[in-house]
């Protein structure tokens, strides 16, 4: 080494730089000169005494010949030690981008279901590792999860035991001697619950609780019959879902006596009127039985009602039994019918039928309707009418074979007389009556009052289920016309006309809503309608719901108010229908909401 640095120095004098042949500029009082030092020579191993050298090795090794030299010159031990931590660092860095980063693995996908591991609650659940290493380096595994449920056992497996309720993230990573780590290792868990010893694990379904991004699952159950919930963790109330029919009290059973049979309730016996079909109450059909009303049989939820035809009384005392329409009578209500004994049949020989109909209202006339007459003819069979209370006032007949059709009363009373003889008898007559108010002044579509005569004043009156028309104070409107829907905590319903008799061929509805929300008890008050076996022909009916498909709560005609039919929910549909032939009177019906 030092001949070189010699052969060097001699080279130099030979192509010194000089003023003459440099081509730098000098500052002033410097030359070429201060820029050459010839007489300079490095400090080489080789020249280092044997004391300098058994020093550097014991500071930096044999090996790192660069301490060695940094000692030897400088004589500062700092720097020749930072000299060897640069040199080893570069050495580390040099073996780290020459070492292949380990690899960790699931032994074997088998294990896994849907790439996921399927665990036990509260089960030690063993799953099998693997690593490798292309170095043939030395390989652990790490644990990155630091829940107590996982453990890393010796043969690169791992221990599980899942708590549901305890979420835990399954992570691991594998670092080789070399401090290489391999890619963290995600283990998706499926925990399968234990189902509070009630039920098994259902791997199939689509309910389940997810938690850290999904990596941690919980499946649901499928329970015993006694018991619900995802888990099974309550007993079931098998009353809940209402398995029994209305009416059968339904009792619980305690998941003992359940056991494992599907139900877990007992349904008490049908209400009277229901029979059991199949643990189902059926209606039954009383009127199957002919001989339970004279006349008409109507079967109705749970039980039945009789009525009689057009001139006969149903019985008070055992409500079966129909006897004739009483004769000689005093009618007062503001409209109705009338007919001959035993109408639509003949009426018996030698009969005597009268009827007397009053009003007490001031200025109230009487108006009779008799379309349907069939005599013998006078003077054997007739009718008389009297416009007056008894046979003396003046007389608007006798009415042999013609019917009288439309007869209006100059004051408030009108007497009718019938008689027969002993020889023919016929299909007789039937009619119809209507009060009114009689004013002088006021044409009013519905009732006029006379408040007084002297002087005269009247005035227009709406029932309850009308008002006045504010553009016309003789004309009354409807308040729930004919098809409509109801939001009202009270109010009524008329068929169309009403009072008066409704139309033919007409069909009308009514959908009621509870503005409560509670039940609406609907009460028909007034009814004259065409009465017909099953109510077939002209008929009111309501049903529980807001839809003309809903459940029937019966259908009626004839001229028995009916109180009190109670909806279950919030809505009522009512539907009146009329066919071409026999009109009446129509209805008045309350509602009132619970």
């Amino acid at each position: 080494m030092v001949e070189i640095v010699e052969y060097g120095h001699t080279k130099a004098k030979d192509d010194k730089v000089t003023a003459d042949n440099s081509v730098f500029s000098y500052d002033t009082g410097q030359s070429t000169n201060d820029y050459q030092h010839p007489e300079f020579v490095p400090v080489f191993i080789e020249s280092l005494s044997q004391a300098q050298l058994n020093e550097s090795v014991a500071l930096c090794g044999a090996d790192n010949k660069e301490c060695i030299y940094d000692f030897a010159v400088t004589g500062d031990a700092s720097i020749a030690l930072a000299t060897k931590a640069r040199r080893e660092a570069i050495l580390t860095r040099k073996l780290s981008l020459s070492n292949s980063p380990p690899i960790l693995e699931i032994l074997s996908q088998i294990e896994l279901t849907n790439n996921r591991w399927v665990v036990q609650e509260n089960t030690s659940n063993i799953l099998h590792l693997t690593t490798a290493d292309v170095d043939m380096d030395y390989v652990t595994i790490i644990n990155l999860s630091t829940s107590k449920a996982v453990t890393l056992l010796p043969n690169e497996s791992v221990q599980f035991v899942p708590i549901k309720n305890d979420p835990v993230r399954l992570s691991f990573q594998a670092r080789d001697s070399r401090g290489a780590f391999s890619a963290v290792l995600n283990i998706p868990v499926t925990v399968c619950p234990s189902c509070s010893g009630r039920g098994v694990c259902d791997l199939n379904s689509s309910t389940f609780v997810e938690h850290l991004d999904g990596m941690f699952r919980v499946q649901s159950c499928i329970c015993q019959p006694a018991y619900t919930g995802l888990y099974c963790e309550s007993e079931l109330n098998g009353c809940t879902s209402q398995p029994c029919s209305s009416g059968q009290n339904c009792t619980d059973l305690t998941a003992a006596q359940q056991g494992n049979a599907t139900e877990g309730y007992i349904c008490g016996p049908c209400p009277t009127g229901f029979n059991n079909v199949n643990k189902l109450c059926i209606d039954i059909n009383e009127c199957s039985n002919t001989s339970l009303c004279d006349h008409i049989c109507i079967n109705t939820e749970g039980s039945y009602k009789c009525q009689c035809n057009e001139g006969y009384t149903l019985s008070s005392s055992d409500f079966r039994t129909c006897s004739n329409q009483q004769c000689n009578s005093t009618l007062t209500a503001k409209r109705g019918t009338f007919m001959s004994p035993y109408y639509p049949l003949n009426y018996s020989h030698n009969s005597y039928c009268a009827w007397t109909i009053l009003s007490n209202e001031l200025g109230a006339v009487i108006n009779i309707n008799i379309t349907e007459y069939e005599v013998e003819g006078c003077p054997f069979d007739f009718l008389n009418i009297y416009d007056g209370n008894n046979s003396s006032a003046s007389p608007f007949g006798p009415f042999c074979t013609a019917a009288p059709g439309s007869i209006t009363s100059s004051g408030g009373a009108m007497h009718l007389e019938f008689l027969s003889d002993g020889s023919v008898t016929r299909k007789g007559f039937r009619g119809t009556y209507t009060i009114q108010s009689k004013c002088l002044v006021k044409s009013c579509s519905h009732s006029c009052e006379v408040i007084s005569v002297i002087p005269r004043v009247e005035q227009c009156v709406c029932p309850e289920w009308s008002r006045l028309d504010p553009n016309n104070s003789s004309r009354c409107l409807e308040i729930n016309a004919c098809n409509t829907t109801i939001n009202a905590t009270s109010g009524y319903i008329v068929s169309p006309g009403y009072p008066n008799f409704y139309p033919t061929n007409v069909i009308c509805y009514w959908i009621i809503n509870s503005a409560s929300g509670g039940q609406v008890t609907f009460s028909i008050t007034d009814i004259n309608i065409e009465l017909t076996p099953g109510c077939t022909d002209d008929y009111l009916r309501v049903l529980d719901g807001n839809t003309s498909d809903s459940r029937s709560i019966g259908q009626y005609c004839g001229d028995s108010p009916l109180l009190d039919l109670r909806s279950s929910g919030q809505w009522l549909y009512v539907q009146f229908k009329s066919d071409g032939s026999i009109n009446g009177g129509g209805f008045k019906a309350q509602f009132i909401m619970s």
